[in-house]
């Protein structure tokens, strides 16, 4: 019986490891995404800006 106890609190910790994990993936994918998208926008404003200023539009 103790036993029994013991190893279905480890297979319960394991997949509490593993969730945490999944999570941890996800939210570092969702973070490089995020840094992926605003790099994009920061090119794209940047060359822009570029384009007026030599066309003399201009910010």
């Amino acid at each position: 019986m103790f036993k029994k106890e013991k190893i279905r609190d480890k297979i319960v910790e394991e997949k509490n490891h593993l969730s945490v994990f999944e999570g941890f993936k996800f939210g570092f994918g969702f973070f490089v995404a995020i840094l992926t998208g605003i790099l994009i926008v920061a090119a794209l404003v940047y060359l822009f800006t570029n384009i007026f200023k030599a066309t003399g539009i201009g910010f």
